[in-house]
């Protein structure tokens, strides 16, 4: 004789199907008691009830059967109880160039969710977890989820801009085994400076550059396939 059973539902205020799956090799199950782990009353003794919960969290469900021999079993599971299907995004702000098209990406570990997208302005694939977007204006793409009358929200802000703009200080001059950080006006997002020699990162949008001799320092900044260009000098004098 075993108690068992199963779960079905998808989130808080939407009614979670109980189905008793106990198996008795004598007599037949006669009796149920479940209990769906709310800190209020919140039993039954219906062989397959119904229950919607009006918390989320972590609940402990019980029941309890019996059998026409005499025979009392127990069995318990573990539910997590949600808002809705869960969502997570790659990224929820990002800048691109007006020439360039973006993948939007999300993810969600409830089977079955259905995704769509809005508004539908350059957007392609509506109602795909990864669209492609290609706004040639600052636009807010709003994401909806659903699964079985639950559903939860998210949104992309998607900055555009037409053109990188990019500018360096002005030349400057350090005493030797000194460093300077090379601290750029733009809004590029990804960086290549060049020599790298004497530079901490020459990937980094802020590096630190210790050069032994005079330097000239140019960086190309990028946002999608625009890009930008500038470069100083730094001097290199010894103590005094």
């Amino acid at each position: 004789f075993v108690t068992d059973f199963s779960i079905n539902g998808s989130c808080i205020f939407t009614p979670y199907n109980f189905t008793d799956l106990t198996k008795t090799d004598y007599g037949y199950v006669d009796s149920w008691r479940w209990n769906f782990g709310e800190s209020v009353s919140s039993t039954d003794s219906t062989q397959n009830p119904l229950y919607t919960y009006p918390t989320t969290g972590t609940k402990t469900i019980t029941l309890i059967t019996t059998n026409s021999k005499g025979c009392i079993d127990t069995a318990t599971k573990i539910l997590t109880v949600t808002t809705g299907p869960d969502i997570s995004m790659k990224f929820v702000d990002t800048l691109i160039c007006s020439i360039d098209t973006l993948r939007l990406e999300s993810f969600s570990n409830t089977a079955g969710a259905v995704f769509s997208w809005a508004p539908q302005y350059n957007l392609i694939g509506s109602s795909s977890d990864r669209p492609f977007v290609f706004p040639k204006q600052t636009t807010t793409y709003d994401l909806t989820v659903s699964y079985n009358g639950c559903v939860a929200h998210d949104s992309v802000l998607v900055n555009v801009i037409d053109q990188v703009s990019l500018n360096l200080p002005n030349d400057t001059t350090i005493c030797g085994t000194d460093s300077i950080p090379i601290i750029p006006n733009t809004n590029a997002l990804y960086f290549t400076w060049s020599p790298s020699a004497g530079l901490s990162d020459p990937k980094a949008k802020v590096p630190l550059a210790s050069p032994a001799a005079n330097t000239t320092y140019s960086v190309v900044g990028s946002v999608g396939k625009c890009t930008a260009k500038d470069a100083m000098n730094v001097r290199v004098v010894p103590y005094p």
